[in-house]
């Protein structure tokens, strides 16, 4: 499955295509979608959209593309988010502007069901240096999930790495 975020008569939204079946064609999935992962397949995601009422935070949250169903993961300005490959955590920035973003991981009890959706344990956590020190970009996970690289920029781009975070 192929997924990418373009405009649909709803606004932005998630767009998928199955490049496997014959005469594959592209559609919106998600509208409001503003950045997306993967969620241990490719038939659930995770992704930030606006508030339902266009006036609270933004929400994280994480969806099953065949059922339909959702689940609210957490409110509150996030972006850049990964999902970690074993499905127990999200990396994600939060800040209240670009000149701001820290990493956050929302931690998460992975689905019991094969078709079924994260829940989050307890509050996300900052993982880099309080706001204003400096802003990062760019997470990624290690395969194992036991790694986190990222970028953080100040005067000059720097590459670190978190181990043991757990």
């Amino acid at each position: 499955m192929i997924g990418y975020i373009a405009p649909s008569p709803k606004g932005s939204a998630l767009w998928v295509i199955d490049p496997q079946k014959e005469n594959a064609k592209a559609e919106a999935r998600l509208p409001g979608v503003l950045r997306f992962d993967w969620y241990l397949d490719s038939h659930r995601v995770v992704f930030t959209r606006p508030a339902a009422d266009r006036r609270g935070p933004a929400e994280m949250v994480a969806a099953n593309l065949e059922t339909g169903e959702e689940a609210i993961l957490s409110k509150g300005p996030s972006a850049e988010l990964v999902a970690a490959p074993d499905g127990r955590a999200i990396l994600y920035c939060h800040a209240p502007s670009h000149f701001n973003m820290q990493f956050y991981l929302l931690p998460l009890a992975p689905p019991a069901a094969p078709v079924g959706l994260p829940r989050p344990i307890g509050e996300p956590r900052p993982l880099t240096l309080p706001a204003g020190a400096s802003h990062v970009h760019t997470g990624g996970w290690a395969p194992d999930s036991k790694w986190i690289v990222y970028t953080r920029d100040v005067d000059q781009g720097d590459l670190y790495l978190i181990q043991n975070y757990r």
